[in-house]
């Protein structure tokens, strides 16, 4: 009796072995945040911003990647130093020792940048120059990670070339689309990458007309795209921004 009850037991468990070996582990991610500091920003909004980033950091797991890319002015000229990387260790040390050093560092980190931004805030938003710099930092992810890209910003550009508050190709949605169309001829940075746009609210964002709300946000839903990204977009970006995460 006692043989037949192994048996049973043994015919049981081995599938459920076989299955849960033939399980694959959760792919590695790198999650690429770029976080608008500029001037235009409430002061709500920011906070908000900054507290939907420390809780993208508690999710990040074991061979996981963090960049967090401040949005500014003159991307290529003012982010030498600037850009935030983490990268959650493979190799695990006693009690977590390793965690709770990274964790610190983070906390850290984007306390000092939050206060930055608070105090110091930039005069320009160039969304589009940081965007090719997070391309250049996902050029080198030679690691197999899936890429998320977060922005969070009321989408305003305004740089050398761009000022979206008045441009006349923002009028429409049309135009707008046109002009996104143009920019990213060519273009494939992100290819099949998860692109979420959470929208922070701004003093400037605030005066716009609709018509002229709408052309922004289509520009940028039809930029994304175009270089290869899969986009979602939220009113209230920083509130879901966690569960958009995997």
């Amino acid at each position: 009796m006692r043989r037949l009850h192994a048996f049973v037991l043994l015919c049981v468990l081995v599938p459920i072995a076989c299955v849960s070996c033939g399980r694959s582990a959760p792919r590695p991610l790198h999650v690429v945040i770029l976080a608008d500091v500029s001037a235009s920003i409430v002061p709500d909004a920011r906070e908000q911003m900054f507290t939907a980033i420390r809780e993208l950091t508690k999710e990040l797991s074991r061979g996981d990647a963090m960049t967090i890319i401040p949005v500014a002015g003159d991307a290529s000229g003012n982010l030498q130093g600037r850009i935030l990387r983490f990268e959650v260790p493979l190799d695990r040390e006693p009690y977590d020792a390793d965690l709770n050093r990274l964790r610190e560092r983070m906390n850290n980190s984007l306390a000092s940048l939050e206060r930055e931004s608070a105090d110091r805030p930039a005069l320009y938003t160039d969304i589009l120059g940081s965007l090719t710099v997070a391309s250049e930092e996902l050029h080198g992810e030679l690691k197999g990670r899936a890429v998320t890209v977060f922005i969070f910003s009321d989408f305003l550009e305004d740089d050398r070339k761009f000022t979206f508050r008045t441009d006349k190709a923002l009028r429409t949605v049309p135009t707008a689309r046109a002009l996104a169309e143009r920019l990213a001829a060519g273009t494939a940075v992100l290819s099949r990458t998860h692109v979420f746009c959470g929208e922070l609210r701004s003093s400037e964002w605030l005066r716009l007309d609709q018509e002229r709300r709408a052309a922004v946000r289509e520009f940028w839903i039809a930029y994304l795209t175009a270089i290869g990204g899969k986009v979602s977009f939220a009113v209230d970006g920083p509130a879901i921004a966690v569960r958009d995460l995997r």
